[in-house]
């Protein structure tokens, strides 16, 4: 990394919850259904890819709970296969049709600027997970 770089590390998502005061014992309510201020499921990543477009990022690493993204579910099928690399159209394709581990939209979004992601897993960390570009 030459002097000239910056190198911009964010961490630990966050997304926002309402509360109400519940005017019977003036304790603090989570509001749910329609009154929340979530980005929803996946909402942590859909903002590290939103983060990613605002600092010009060269690459985004999500850590999640398995190895990278599958072909099925690993945890319901052992013969689960590892994709090492994805396109952003297939990841698109996979996780559009049930494949939990990333929000469609998370990759659109990567996919306008060309940021590459890769998923990798919390646990071991130096494996090489899953790159989608």
């Amino acid at each position: 990394m030459s002097k000239a770089e910056l190198l911009t590390l964010i961490t630990q998502g966050f997304i926002a919850s309402k509360s109400n005061v519940d005017e019977k014992n003036d304790s603090n309510k989570i509001l749910i259904g329609s009154e929340r201020t979530t980005l929803g499921r996946e909402g942590s990543d859909y903002s590290a890819a939103i983060f990613a477009d605002l600092f010009n990022a060269n690459e985004v690493i999500l850590f999640k709970d398995v190895d990278g993204v599958y072909d099925t579910d690993p945890k319901k099928n052992p013969n689960a296969k590892l994709l090492s690399t994805l396109t952003y159209d297939q990841a698109f394709n996979l996780c559009s049709s049930g494949n939990m581990v990333i929000h469609p939209k998370t990759i659109n979004h990567l996919k306008k600027k060309q940021i590459p992601l890769s998923i990798k897993n919390f646990s071991t960390p130096t494996k090489l997970g899953t790159l989608i570009n």
